[in-house]
């Protein structure tokens, strides 16, 4: 039975960016995930004070003190929290999340109220102290406050090998960890695993932040591994692959846990002929294994390149986010391999010392000899 096809992940792809979020409202898709886990026995679900999700999957014995692989995603997106309504029928909102000032006018806003959704579009927008937009809404119907909104764009759309979505970043990252551990229970690998699914990223890696502080994963075990949908970069290209992030804008990530991610790759390349992989430092943002990394955990990255980040694209529109399908399937059997060989990911640099070491002893005689 072949655990990890492209049907499969494009499944459960759809299902999850079906789901509507914004920062501080990601309960829709917190309740796909904890379906998702009681589904499956091998799955166990955990939920901390903050609302994160960690879960784990387990089957036969594990060596006590064996490294913990997490592989973490974040289950927001820029998006609205609506306000009180003023005298001209417009919604006043906050809009959570790293989007230009210059996109939001005349754009197309949808609030997800309990009653049934309401449209809009925006008529102003002014910029806060610390980058937070308060923007007016001229809307269909009545938005009761706190409802939260997102573009007005699609869930899920599929043309060729690309999938288009209002939330790519991070509900594919999302996705691409939910792809893993259901392939782990349909394959009945031997081990251990777990996904961790945090909120309140996009507003300043607020989830992330909060299980760092609390210990909420074994801090000596675990090696984080952060999941998400980069900005594409010159040389980080949607289609070119899965990326090892070595870094984001703020901090470079364990060279241990990087180096392991990248013979894994190194090796499902040669075993099968052609695996494409990028490596890179992906600084257009920064992303949760920096709140990891500063909080005391030993922490690596990968991700996909992510065309319109943050939906905007570069005819100056808000437009669907969207991403190449067989770079997230290639990220899933990354993943997959790397918890097979979790056991190797602190030798990861027993073989380049080897190297070096071997290197320098051939020519030691001729660094003695000072020619």
């Amino acid at each position: 039975m072949q655990t990890i096809t492209k049907s499969r992940v494009i499944s459960i792809l759809r299902g999850v960016l079906s789901q509507p979020t914004a920062p501080f409202h990601e309960s829709k898709v917190m309740d796909y995930i904890r379906k998702f886990a009681r589904e499956r026995k091998t799955l166990t679900l955990k939920e901390d004070k903050f609302g994160n999700l960690l879960v784990r999957y387990r089957r036969g014995t594990v060596a006590r003190g064996s490294p913990l692989l997490v592989f973490a995603a974040h289950t927001d997106h820029p998006g609205f929290i609506a306000g009180r309504r003023n005298s001209r029928k417009e919604t006043s909102a906050l809009f959570l999340g790293g989007v230009h000032k210059k996109f939001f006018k005349g754009s197309r806003v949808r609030f997800f109220a309990d009653g049934g959704e309401v449209t809009g579009r925006i008529t102003s927008v002014r910029e806060g102290a610390k980058g937070e937009k308060h923007v007016s809404i001229a809307t269909r119907g009545e938005v009761p406050e706190g409802t939260f909104g997102m573009w007005d764009l699609k869930g899920f759309r599929q043309k060729g090998n690309r999938i288009y979505s209002r939330a790519i970043d991070d509900l594919a990252g999302v996705s691409s960890v939910i792809a893993l551990l259901d392939a782990l229970h349909r394959g009945k690998v031997k081990g251990e695993a777990a996904g961790l699914f945090t909120r309140g990223e996009e507003a300043g890696l607020n989830g992330a932040t909060g299980v760092a502080l609390t210990g909420g994963l074994p801090r000596t075990r675990s090696r984080v591994v952060t999941v998400e949908t980069s900005k594409e970069l010159v040389n980080a290209r949607v289609g070119h692959g899965p990326i090892i992030r070595v870094g984001d804008r703020k901090l470079i990530f364990d060279g241990p846990i990087t180096r392991f991610i990248e013979d894994v790759a190194i090796d499902l390349a040669k075993r099968e002929g052609k695996f494409p992989f990028q490596r890179r430092l992906m600084d257009g943002g920064t992303c949760e294994s920096t709140s990891f990394g500063v909080l005391g955990y030993r922490t690596g990255a990968a991700c996909v390149a992510l065309g319109n980040y943050h939906n905007m694209s570069p005819d100056g529109r808000i437009r669907e986010e969207y991403i190449h399908i067989g770079d997230l399937v290639a990220l899933v059997r990354l993943f997959f391999h790397m918890v097979k060989k979790r056991n190797g990911i602190d030798k990861s640099y027993d073989r380049l010392r080897q190297d070096l070491v071997t290197t320098f002893e051939r020519y030691r005689p001729r660094l003695i000899a000072r020619g």
